[in-house]
């Protein structure tokens, strides 16, 4: 862990839970659920670490970045 790190940022859900929010998928089934549609959408996420989309944004936006 990274020095001055500590758990008071950690969320506690009771509050919300007493409120009356109950999420809508459990935990296993969701993440479950994600790896499938990256391992489904294979040429979708590998054209992003591809830097293709970075090539394509810089691109489109040469105006403005040179502008910062």
């Amino acid at each position: 862990d990274r020095p001055g790190h500590d758990r008071r940022y950690s969320r506690d859900c009771e509050k919300a839970k007493g409120l009356g929010f109950r999420t809508a998928h459990e935990f296993e089934d969701a993440i479950q659920d994600t790896v499938g549609w990256y391992v489904k959408k294979k040429g979708w996420w590998e054209r992003i670490m591809s830097g293709e989309f970075r090539s394509y944004y810089e691109n489109i936006y040469v105006d403005m970045l040179q502008e910062q």
